[in-house]
């Protein structure tokens, strides 16, 4: 199965998490493309993710990460901010 195929599926999963914790969430594949998003990220869906983000540590090392922008000192200078 491919990941296009249940995007519409993958799209609710994220806004219903994001409703339920108060975060914006995005889902981005193992390629480093957006496929999902909410908040700030929505209108990012489709785009390619560098590989300079904690996306692409996040995958290559497989450990959970949150990202408190305001108080994450890797944050500062991050072209997403």
């Amino acid at each position: 199965m491919n990941l296009n195929d249940i995007t519409n599926y993958i799209q609710g999963i994220c806004e219903n998490i994001s409703s339920i914790l108060e975060v914006d969430v995005t889902l981005v594949s193992k390629d480093l493309v957006r496929i999902a998003g909410t908040g700030i990220f929505k209108e990012k869906v489709g785009e390619s993710i560098s590989d300079k983000t904690v996306y692409c540590t996040v995958l290559s090392e497989g450990n959970p990460y949150v990202i408190n922008k305001e108080s994450e000192e890797s944050c500062l200078n991050c072209c997403n901010r």
